[in-house]
């Protein structure tokens, strides 16, 4: 992790695994993985902007969770160039001001 890092988000990555999310002053994400006890780090393409979290479960490719605003976007991880494809964009209804 460098100076300029912070962690946005870790989680389990598989069962036995681990993935962390970390963002720098650019802003650019980090997603690195490492799925067990005995295995390495290893980085992930570069998730997409504004990228809150991800989700990684056996039998399926990562997906990272982008937030902006009052819309929720999942990407997945793709082989393509580029690493992601946008798989849905949901719009969430939030009555601002209501928490008062």
């Amino acid at each position: 992790m460098g100076a300029n890092q912070r962690i946005t988000s870790f989680g389990p990555a598989d069962g036995a695994g681990l993935f962390v999310l970390f963002s720098d002053p650019t802003p650019s994400e980090q997603l690195d993985l490492i799925t067990g006890p005995s295995s390495s780090w290893s980085r992930l393409p570069q998730p997409p902007g504004q990228t809150a979290t991800v989700a990684i479960t056996a039998g399926s490719p990562p997906q990272a969770l982008a937030v902006n605003d009052t819309i929720l976007t999942v990407w997945t991880l793709t082989s393509s160039p580029g690493g992601w494809s946008k798989s849905q964009t949901i719009p969430v209804t939030i009555q601002f001001g209501s928490s008062g």
